[in-house]
């Protein structure tokens, strides 16, 4: 079932990036949710006063490198920002692109969703250049400090993780957006693995409810 899911979900994960002479940097990832150009990702990720670009992975059935690929970059506007729910919906300058579900089958409600439900989640960890599945649980239901809706993880996400899909693996329908890492000892290194800072965090990770996202979808008219 889980391999059904993926090839559902992981051609519409795209990487999320900024500019700065002479390179992209890698922000973090989204999902393509409608067939008009539409991309969700979480809003902590952005600067919405500086442009913000997108890039479609190669394909992954192919072997492609972890790094070093070659990518042509897509410029697009912030069409809605939910900073407090942290949602964010993008739209891509210029042409529609590929075909895509209606958002109303592509997208569930976290508020349906069972504690103990298996679910993957997609996205482009530590500015890998390929697209990234892994599974989990949602562990618990949670509100942040402003009410928000979130659904707690038993994974550890890693950096740029955030702005993925959680799917859940039952329904093969979108649930939340990875939005980070619970890291009760704090974030300074203390040790390295394969060059990578490994800090004092746990294995809890954290999804912003999907329902955030469909208002989004809905104030630009888009939610069919």
């Amino acid at each position: 079932m889980l391999r059904n899911i993926v090839k559902s979900h992981l051609g519409g994960c795209v990487m999320i990036a900024s500019y700065g002479e002479p390179n992209f940097t890698l922000l973090g990832s989204g999902f393509i949710c409608s067939n008009k150009g539409y991309f969700l990702t979480c809003a902590h990720i952005l600067d919405i006063t500086k442009p913000i670009y997108i890039a479609i992975p190669p394909e992954s059935e192919s072997f492609p490198t972890i790094h070093g690929n070659k990518f042509n970059f897509s410029e697009v506007s912030v069409a809605q920002y939910d900073p407090l729910n942290d949602v964010a919906l993008l739209k891509l300058k210029g042409e529609a692109i590929t075909a895509c579900p209606p958002p109303s089958s592509l997208l569930g409600d976290e508020r349906s969703v069972d504690i103990g439900t298996t679910v993957c989640y997609f996205g482009f960890p530590f500015s890998f250049n390929i697209p990234k599945v892994s599974q989990s649980i949602i562990s618990a239901k949670t509100s942040n400090e402003h009410g928000a809706r979130n659904l707690m993880l038993d994974s550890s996400v890693n950096n740029n993780n955030s702005g993925g899909q959680v799917v859940d693996i039952s329904t093969n329908k979108v649930i939340g957006i990875v939005s980070g890492r619970f890291a009760p000892g704090g974030t300074q290194a203390v040790a390295w693995i394969g060059g990578q800072p490994i800090g004092q965090d746990s294995n809890i990770s954290f999804a912003s409810g999907i329902s955030y996202a469909v208002d989004l979808l809905k104030a630009e008219d888009i939610y069919e």
